[in-house]
């Protein structure tokens, strides 16, 4: 008898619980102030908005009630919302990598840091992206001989990272001289699709000239290089940039999890949005 009336209990408090979250959805008269204000905004860009036409119901009973729901405010910035379960899930697993570390950060000889995991006998790479961190596609990697690891298409189509395990030095594998034209018969995706672009990729089409200046021909790739605030160099000779860009080499440092790898990007994304608190 006494389990019986436990159940009931429970089945009484879950259909009390699901019952008033139906009740707000179908009349936004009906919800709390959390409620309405969860349901009536969305968050873009660090920056909290009315869902207006989304869900004007929601939008207007909120407005009724004087409720400001922290539209037109920053977000609190916080590592739990830019590394969200969401992400992590989407890049970490349970499973073991081949090699003796899960992440890497690569500075190369100009300074720029690349941000390397390694998961699943494949990895990736991290940017930032105004107010969230971006991951690559999965990419191979090889062992080649005792020391050496080679990551497949790091710098574009056939320009790998040679990388020494036991120095942890890298070099790139691209040799000799680039140009515009030898780029576009190799990265046919960049062209179309700026999100496909290695920061390599990007400057050569966001830039032309003998001294290299904005092309104004390619504005999505331009574009893309200003979200990304990718250094391009700009104004330099052409000789110059390539050889920058071409013959890749640098260290690495061994980082411990994938919130150590990130936190870099983490804190630049913190600086940059207003401390502002809903």
């Amino acid at each position: 008898m006494k389990y019986l009336f436990s159940l009931i209990f429970l089945i009484f408090i879950f259909l009390s619980t699901h019952l008033a979250a139906d009740n707000c959805l179908n009349n936004a008269k009906s919800c709390s102030e959390i409620e309405i204000c969860a349901y009536a905004t969305f968050e873009k860009d660090g920056m909290v908005f009315w869902d207006d036409p989304g869900r004007i119901k929601f939008v207007k009973e909120a407005q009724s009630r004087n409720l400001t729901c922290g539209v037109g405010n920053a977000i609190e910035p916080s590592i739990d919302r830019i590394l969200s379960e969401k992400f992590i899930n989407q890049v970490k697993t349970k499973r073991i990598t081949e090699i003796d570390w899960k992440g890497l950060e690569c500075k190369n000889s100009v300074d720029v840091l690349d941000y390397i995991w390694f998961n699943e006998n494949k990895y990736i790479t991290f940017d930032k992206d105004n107010f969230k961190i971006n991951s690559s596609d999965k990419r191979p990697y090889i062992f080649y001989g005792v020391s050496k690891l080679i990551l497949e298409n790091f710098y574009g189509k056939k320009n790998h990272l040679i990388l020494n395990r036991q120095t942890l030095n890298f070099k790139s594998t691209s040799q000799g001289f680039f140009d515009e034209y030898s780029i576009e018969q190799n990265a046919k995706e960049c062209q179309d699709d700026v999100t496909k672009c290695t920061h390599f990729e990007l400057c050569v089409f966001a830039t032309h000239g003998i001294y290299r200046q904005i092309n104004q021909y390619r504005p999505r790739h331009v574009d893309q290089v200003k979200k990304l605030n990718i250094d391009c160099s700009l104004g330099i000779h052409m000789n110059k940039f390539y050889a920058k860009f071409s013959n890749f080499e640098g260290i690495c440092k061994v980082k411990g999890g994938l919130s150590e790898l990130l936190d870099p990007l983490v804190q630049d994304i913190i600086k940059k949005i207003p401390k502002n608190k809903i």
